[in-house]
């Protein structure tokens, strides 16, 4: 087996996902991982030949992590989640066009709420849904020997590979609940905020529902907050987790877009939107994440409910008169 820190020195510049991966497919790889491997896979559809383990290799218009394979035939797919929301080919099905049977490992406080989202394709194919805990303890469950150099790199190498999934797992962000989003300043929560308000940006950018004008980044007025200048219709707007407005409006929530000077005079004097808030000087706030009946149960679902009601929002909003040309933002 390959030694673990010549290993990490090769993939250094990975992202951690992708470095617990490959790591992961070190270990399938040697006779306590094939072991394992073919405790969670149809027996039926394997031989004897040895599994080959590959990781993010292209199929079918998409990457999955790890291909498990026999005779040139793919008989299996390893996906590795932590906290990244699913992507639409993990949605779609789209992997079942490579192997018959998939495998999503994620942390154990998230299995509850990927099986949600997942639960349709559960409905229809052969999809398992794991934590990192139990298959690690499988592997080490596993371990079998005198304690030779063999044996003892694999030990290493599953055990760092813990103390690294554990690490990664304790940045977990379970979705708000409603009484968590009317109680304003949670330094515990920061964390997700800055993550949420990213996201937001992230997807309300590649679907081009907003245009950055600025850079995403934080600032402090009594409390820290952290955002982005954009232009959402033409109007240039902050977009971002703000704090100070979440404190004196509790039940409107931490995210929000505000609008600036004649653009706020503008909207406020509109009978159309004297539902914002004016929760510093003359300028015009209105709340993306509010406390409903309605709690998210995923990463997904949270990112997607902020979505909507800036949809909603821009839905609202005049056409401005003037547009910022591309070539003019900051």
């Amino acid at each position: 087996m390959q030694d673990l820190l010549s290993f990490v020195q090769t993939h250094a510049r990975d992202k951690r996902e992708n470095l617990a991966g490959e790591v992961l497919a070190l270990l399938l790889r040697e006779e306590a991982g094939q072991g394992v491997l073919r405790s969670l896979i149809d027996t039926s559809s394997l031989d004897t030949v040895p599994i080959e383990v590959e990781t993010q290799k292209g199929s079918a218009g998409c990457i999955p992590d790890i291909h498990l394979i026999q005779h040139g035939r793919t008989v299996a797919l390893l996906e590795l989640k932590f906290w990244a929301s699913l992507t639409n080919h993990q949605l779609s099905g789209r992997y079942f066009e490579v192997a018959p049977r998939v495998i999503f490992i994620a942390p154990s406080e998230r299995l509850l709420s990927l099986r949600e989202e997942l639960s349709e394709l559960i409905s229809k194919h052969s999809l398992v849904v794991l934590s990192w805990n139990d298959l690690l303890h499988r592997l080490e469950d596993a371990v079998v020997g005198d304690g030779a150099r063999e044996e003892r790199l694999f030990s290493g190498a599953l055990e760092h590979l813990k103390e690294f999934c554990n690490v990664i797992e304790q940045e977990h962000f379970i979705p708000f609940t409603n009484d968590q989003l009317r109680n304003p300043i949670q330094d515990e929560s920061i964390r997700h905020l800055v993550w949420l308000t990213s996201e937001v940006i992230a997807s309300a950018t590649t679907s081009q529902l907003i245009r950055e004008s600025g850079r995403l980044g934080a600032g402090y007025d009594s409390f820290f907050f952290y955002g982005q200048n954009v232009l959402l219709r033409g109007f240039r707007v902050w977009l971002g987790y703000w704090p100070y407005a979440w404190k004196r409006s509790p039940s409107s929530g931490p995210l929000w877009v505000q609008f600036h000077g004649r653009d706020a005079t503008t909207l406020a004097l509109s009978g159309c939107f004297r539902d914002g808030i004016r929760a510093q000087g003359n300028d015009l706030a209105f709340p993306l994440y509010r406390s409903d009946n309605v709690v998210a149960t995923s990463q997904q679902e949270e990112v997607q409910r902020v979505m909507d009601a800036l949809i909603l929002l821009a839905n609202r909003l005049p056409l401005a008169a003037v547009e910022v040309p591309s070539d003019a933002l900051l």
